[in-house]
């Protein structure tokens, strides 16, 4: 092997933007989404938010992605650090919240397996957030304080006229919209957890670990009806902790690439299944698709925007 000789400067070619990165690049939750605001300005971006300790708890809580429309139609992931799921249980109504919202509930093929059928509580959802059974207590794999990565909070955000057919339509309405907000986000569930969720294993013959098949714990879902300026707002958070049993039965975090990979696949499932629940309860007409979503015929950009107040006040922040 030649050695470079000592006096020879050391170079490196700089890659050309969006050359090189591969079909299988994703950004990371820090890295900035460019988006382009209907003002026309320079795209300012935004920032994925991250939970954790200390966070002040509110409604929609400061450290959860907000679920502002933009143009980039995606599914909202955000990570949750060590002790970050408290806010969830606090906007709630049941054992060990203070607020309104219904309690949790469990998705996913997990739950279905284990018999999750009680609403989220606090002891179980610490112990997912651990990486633990939420049933039993017992750990998955090793220990996980070295983990700083508790769990992805992936936020499903219903349309505006969708919110306002919950809030202002009658009971029968606002419950058909709520299954069907639940159905929706169940199979874009089912479809992140057969093609995103995955751990590395080193493969022979293969220099670096790829990504392999993996059983996850179950998904904690919990339903929000307002935003944080108490506009109609209709949105599921769902917690999947970040720990997966690989093929080889053993446990480890799971390779959060394929999370974000997966997300507009995710958001226009959802919105397609959202769209077919209401369009079969109640016969809902939509308006022309925008990017995997349309509004409810009926409700215009004037009623939506009059209810949407948060959205206002951080565009009006941006300009």
């Amino acid at each position: 092997m030649r050695r470079r000789p000592a006096c020879s400067p050391v170079t490196r070619r700089r890659r050309p933007p969006g050359r090189g990165q591969g079909r299988n690049h994703v950004l990371s939750a820090a890295t900035i989404v460019p988006c382009r605001p209907a003002t026309g300005r320079p795209a300012r971006g935004h920032r994925q938010r991250v939970a954790g300790n200390g966070s002040p708890a509110s409604s929609g809580a400061k450290f959860v992605a907000s679920c502002l429309p933009h143009p980039c139609r995606v599914l909202l992931v955000s990570k949750v650090r060590a002790g970050g799921h408290r806010y969830y249980l606090d906007a709630t109504s049941g054992p060990g919240g203070r607020g309104t919202e219904p309690p949790g509930s469990w998705l996913g093929k997990a739950a279905r397996r284990m018999d999750m059928g009680a609403p989220v509580g606090l002891v179980a959802l610490e112990a997912l957030m651990e990486g633990s059974d939420p049933r039993t207590g017992e750990l998955l794999g090793a220990d996980r304080r070295l983990v700083t990565v508790a769990a992805f909070d992936m936020t499903f955000c219903a349309p505006k006229s969708v919110s306002l057919l919950h809030a202002l339509g009658p009971d029968e309405v606002r419950c058909a919209v709520e299954e069907g907000h639940e159905r929706a986000v169940t199979a874009a569930l089912c479809y992140v957890e057969d093609r995103a969720l995955a751990v590395r294993r080193s493969v022979p013959g293969v220099r670096r670990a790829v990504p392999v098949a993996v059983d996850t714990l179950p998904a904690a879902a919990f339903v929000h009806r307002t935003s944080r300026a108490l506009d109609p707002h209709l949105h599921s958070h769902v917690l999947v902790a970040n720990v997966g049993t690989g093929p080889d039965g053993s446990a480890s975090a799971l390779d959060g690439r394929g999370v974000y990979a997966h997300r507009a696949t995710a958001a226009a499932l959802y919105h397609a299944q959202l769209r077919h629940e209401l369009t079969t309860a109640l016969g809902v007409a939509w308006e022309p698709l925008d990017r995997g979503r349309a509004d409810v015929a009926g409700i215009g950009p004037e009623a939506r925007r009059e209810f949407s107040r948060r959205s206002a006040a951080i565009a009006a922040d941006l300009a």
